[in-house]
């Protein structure tokens, strides 16, 4: 009886099934609901009769396992509704003896709504790449909080080197790089930005070159999110502030530089969470030395 009540109460879709012929025994209101059917259009029918799985090599492989080890988990699937539409979820399930008979007892935990929204996250993210892979634009992800700094291969190559030359990378990797004249300038603008004075970061500055000139780029980016760490990164998962930076070159272009504020400048607030990815344009070449 309490085996009964778990069984017909549970929000999850679940199945008893028989081993022998495949035929539905029982299933739950959870099933019926979501999937559309009606008692009558489901018990002493099969999954196969129903058209229920996608993919139905996969559902094969799926039970000669259970029948195999007894048991099955958390199996990614795509299964069909009385109307058709797919929806995903992650099967598991068991063989036991129900009043002498041995049947499969099977849940799907519906996972649809989350294979959405990382399908369209992965769809994103090639946007995002091809986007960068065809302006060549040069881009980094800065923790401010831990100074992990990740950059792309166009920003290596920009500066002559390969990505492998320049690892480990930390945001010490570009501040040996840029110019000591520009760090001042670039920290008050960075800390601007993040205190809510500005609504991107946007600096032009030198760096050097691995064969050993003077280059002009233009960094660009914004905060993105804002969270208990600061950090410079594309990584929606962390609770961190985030931005986007990216450079491009400024060939035969002399920088303006940013006006400094009248007022005297605030304290600079807690980034202890605050993620900025950024990006880096090539500015062109100078002789080595040159300011």
């Amino acid at each position: 009886l309490r085996f009964t009540k778990l069984f017909e109460n549970n929000p999850m879709p679940m199945v008893i099934s028989s081993v022998a012929d495949g035929k539905f025994i029982e299933v739950n209101r959870a099933f019926l609901e979501k999937l559309g059917y009606t008692r009558e259009e489901v018990i002493g029918h099969t999954a196969v009769e129903l058209q229920l799985f996608v993919n139905p090599i996969l559902r094969q492989l799926v039970g000669g396992e259970i029948s195999r080890k007894g048991a099955i988990k958390n199996v990614e699937m795509e299964y069909r509704c009385k109307d058709g539409t797919v929806l995903t979820g992650l099967f598991s399930g068991e063989q036991l003896d129900v009043q002498g008979v041995r049947c499969f007892l099977t849940v799907t935990v519906d996972i649809t709504e989350k294979v959405r929204m990382r399908r369209d996250l992965a769809a994103q993210r090639q946007r995002l790449k091809n986007i960068i892979d065809g302006t060549r634009l040069a881009t980094w992800e800065w923790n401010v909080q831990t100074g992990e700094a990740v950059f792309n291969e166009r920003w290596a190559e920009m500066l002559g080197y390969t990505l492998a030359e320049l690892q480990p990378t930390s945001i010490e990797t570009w501040e040996k790089l840029a110019h000591p004249d520009d760090l001042a300038e670039s920290d008050r603008l960075l800390q601007k930005h993040f205190a809510g004075e500005s609504d991107f970061y946007s600096f032009e500055s030198r760096m050097r070159h691995k064969d050993g000139h003077w280059i002009w780029v233009w960094d660009r980016g914004a905060v993105v999110e804002r969270g208990l760490t600061a950090r410079v990164l594309d990584a929606p998962e962390h609770p961190y502030t985030r931005a986007l930076l990216s450079a491009v070159p400024r060939r035969g272009w002399k920088p303006v530089r940013s006006r400094l504020l009248d007022e005297e400048e605030q304290e600079s607030p807690d980034l202890s969470g605050a993620l900025v990815p950024g990006g880096v344009t090539d500015a062109g070449s100078r002789p080595h030395g040159e300011d």
